[in-house]
């Protein structure tokens, strides 16, 4: 597990997410906390950047919408919007992995209680 992605993990959720251990899940949902961490922090500078551009060209547009359409355009702007996408599916992996966590949880307790507490 040393060579985690954020592909690797999407391609085995879905296609295994049925028999990943609650092990292999945890792993996968601090790695992809770390990875939200670190892609919300480069989101962050690029909606500075955005502000600060936008601030600065205000005047040579009609309206703010349409600032913000050429700020879209630029290679900063697409990243932004690339950076938002991403944040977005790294929330939704990591509350997908937190879901399958707490039924595994679940079932562990539903046959410690069936099983009389004996294992």
């Amino acid at each position: 597990m040393t060579n985690l992605s954020i592909k690797k993990i999407r391609e085995e959720f879905r296609t295994e997410a049925k028999s990943l251990n609650s092990g292999s899940l945890s792993a996968y949902k601090v790695y992809l906390a770390g990875e939200y961490s670190y892609w919300s922090e480069m989101y962050s500078d690029t909606k500075i950047k955005s502000e600060e551009w936008q601030s600065e060209r205000r005047e040579d547009y009609k309206s703010d919408i349409a600032t913000k359409r050429a700020w879209n355009i630029t290679d900063d702007g697409k990243k932004q919007i690339k950076l938002k996408q991403g944040l977005k599916s790294l929330e939704k992996m990591i509350s997908a992995i937190s879901s399958r966590l707490e039924h595994l949880k679940q079932d562990r307790i539903y046959m410690y209680q069936t099983n009389g507490g004996s294992n």
